[in-house]
């Protein structure tokens, strides 16, 4: 079956990588659920957000805002669609400190989550080893490298 998002969590950081379809419930109650690990230090996380257009469902969106309960959370999501700038908008009524990047501002958004260098290369390892498992799920927009 072809996945949509693929959500790993790395110490603090919270990544997920998203084809251009929105995920499926199951995916996203499972990122939800890595995100309600983070409970008890909502505060300590950072989400990074890589995708090529895809994005949560009006739904969705609003089970993140049960998740999220008014907590602070740093987010950057990473795409060059203007769909996904608009869902980024939208997120930002109830999660304040989410920004926006295009693919040649991935630093940027590694500043934005105040990223270390180890966390930062933990990302880039991880986003590549995401990939691949996206592309063996059908995706065709991230190919296996």
């Amino acid at each position: 079956m072809k996945k949509n998002l693929v959500t790993r969590r790395v110490g603090s950081l919270l990544l997920l990588l998203e084809n251009r379809e929105t995920p499926r419930d199951l995916e996203w109650d499972y990122c939800l659920d890595l995100l309600g690990g983070f409970a008890a230090n909502f505060f300590e996380v950072k989400v990074l957000v890589v995708t090529e257009g895809g994005g949560p469902s009006m739904s969705q969106r609003a089970r993140l805002s049960g998740v999220a309960r008014g907590h602070p959370l740093r987010v950057a999501v990473v795409s060059e669609s203007m769909k996904v700038r608009f869902i980024v908008s939208s997120v930002a009524l109830f999660l304040r400190d989410i920004s926006s990047f295009r693919q040649s501002e991935v630093y940027q958004a590694y500043e934005h989550l105040r990223m270390s260098p180890p966390e930062q290369s933990a990302a880039d390892r991880n986003l590549g080893e995401m990939r691949n498992e996206l592309a063996l799920f059908g995706s065709p927009f991230f190919p296996a490298r």
